[in-house]
C-alpha cells in the first residue's frame, strides 16, 4: 500500500510496508476507521459532510499500531483509501473513473454519481420511518457514492457472469479468498458462502436510508438484486434467504 498512497499520508514507522492493497479490499488492514456513530450524532442527514482530506490524513498518520491486522473488521477507510489511490493513478476523480470504466461501457442509464437529479428517484427512510436524504459524498465517495436501479444492476450482473469481458475477469479475481478464518471467507469486497457443493458471492449495503444486497453464483449462472428504500438489514437478509431457497429448488 505504501507505494501507492497519496502524498498526504505519512505512515508511522510501525505501520510501514505491512499493509497490502488486498488487505484494504478484504477488510483486514487493522487501520483505524472513521466513527460513523459520532458523525451521525453530529449530522444525521449528511454525516460525511464534516470529513475532509485533512481529517482522513490525520486519522491515518496518527495511528501508531494496527489494532487487529489480519482479522476481518468492516472498514470504510479501506475503501476510501482504495478510491484515493485510483484517483492518484488515473489523475481523475472517483466519479469520473466510475463513469468511464462502468457507466459508459455498460450503457447504464439509471446509475449516477455526483449528479443524481432524476425524476423517478425514490425517497429513503431511516429505521424509524423518517425521511433520509441521499448522502452528498465528498472525499468519502469511494465508500458509497453510486446510486443505481434494479435494471442497471441486472445489466451489471450479466456482465459479471459473462465469459469474455473485462467485468467478468475482474470479478473472478475478486472472488479469490483473501481472508478465511472462523467460517468467514472474504474476497476483494465480496463475502464468499459455501453451501454444500455450491459457492456463491454477495455484498450487502446499508446506508441510513437504504439497504441492498447483490449476490451471484457463477457455476450455476444466477444472480440476485434486492433494493429497499429503508435501512433494514434484517429485512434484506430475510428476503435474500427466502429467495435463495426458491432458487435452490
Amino acid at each position: 500500500m505504501d507505494d501507492y498512497l497519496p502524498k498526504q499520508y505519512q505512515l508511522h514507522e510501525n505501520l510501514q510496508y505491512k499493509i497490502r492493497i488486498s488487505d484494504l479490499a478484504s477488510h483486514q488492514s487493522g487501520l483505524p476507521d472513521i466513527d460513523f456513530r459520532q458523525l451521525i450524532a453530529s449530522n444525521s442527514q449528511q454525516p460525511v459532510s464534516s470529513v475532509t482530506e485533512a481529517s482522513l490524513a490525520q486519522l491515518i498518520n496518527n495511528a501508531k499500531e494496527l489494532i487487529d491486522y489480519g482479522n476481518y473488521r468492516y472498514s470504510t477507510i479501506g475503501y476510501i483509501l482504495l478510491g484515493q489511490i485510483l484517483e492518484d493513478i488515473y489523475d481523475k476523480s472517483y466519479a469520473s473513473i466510475f463513469e468511464e470504466k462502468m457507466i459508459q461501457p455498460l450503457k447504464l442509464t439509471g446509475t449516477f454519481t455526483n449528479n443524481f437529479k432524476t425524476t423517478n428517484r425514490t425517497t429513503g427512510y431511516n429505521p424509524d420511518g423518517g425521511v433520509q436524504e441521499f448522502f452528498d459524498w465528498n472525499v468519502t465517495a469511494p465508500a458509497g457514492l453510486i446510486k443505481s436501479n434494479a435494471v442497471d444492476m441486472v445489466t451489471y450482473l450479466k456482465a459479471v457472469l459473462g465469459v469474455t469481458n473485462s467485468f467478468a475477469d475482474a470479478s473472478v479475481l475478486s472472488e479469490n479468498p483473501f481472508y478465511s478464518k472462523n467460517g468467514i471467507k472474504i474476497g476483494l469486497g465480496l463475502s464468499i458462502i459455501q453451501d454444500g457443493e455450491n459457492e456463491f458471492f454477495f455484498k450487502t449495503g446499508d446506508l441510513l436510508g437504504q439497504s441492498s444486497i447483490i449476490s451471484y453464483d457463477r457455476k450455476n449462472n444466477w444472480g440476485l438484486i434486492i433494493l429497499i428504500n429503508q435501512r433494514d438489514s434484517n429485512l434484506i437478509k430475510s428476503l435474500f434467504s427466502e429467495t435463495y431457497e426458491i432458487i435452490k429448488k
